[in-house]
């Protein structure tokens, strides 16, 4: 039995004698029931609270791990378009390395032909003549 609370009633008048076990006076429990209640209720509206906060956590959670893969996926991605492009840039670097061995040729080539223009020139034959020979391939 409580050992506080508001009494509502007296069983017993004073010089009564009583036995072991016998009721002696009645509580007003409405006073504990309405504290027991609002207890409840204070302990649901937290219960209540604290499955929200979950839930919010978790949407949370879920929504950024969805933000992680995406970032993930568009860095994976740029990678892969870094990869792409450094090979690209490789293989415009080695065209051009190639186009550029093959104009020095070509300059090297036209350097020699008007070398031996030149040579003809000077051994003072007439442009018909060189013509003739270079359409014949430069044999003398």
């Amino acid at each position: 039995a409580p050992s506080s609370g508001i009494i509502e009633r007296v069983l017993i008048s004073a010089g009564d004698l009583v036995e072991e076990g016998q009721d002696l006076l009645i509580y007003a429990v409405d006073n504990w029931q309405a504290e027991l209640s609002q207890s409840r209720l204070e302990l649901k509206i937290l219960q209540d609270n604290l499955a929200q906060l979950d839930r919010q956590n978790q949407e949370n959670l879920r929504r950024i791990n969805t933000e992680i893969t995406q970032k993930e996926a568009q860095l994976a991605a740029a990678r892969l378009q870094e990869r792409e492009m450094e090979q690209t840039l490789v293989v415009q670097e080695n065209n051009l390395r190639k186009n550029l061995a093959d104009q020095q040729l070509a300059v090297a080539e036209q350097e020699q032909e008007v070398s031996v223009l030149g040579l003809y020139l000077k051994r003072g034959q007439s442009p018909k003549e060189i013509m003739t020979k270079h359409l014949k391939g430069w044999s003398c």
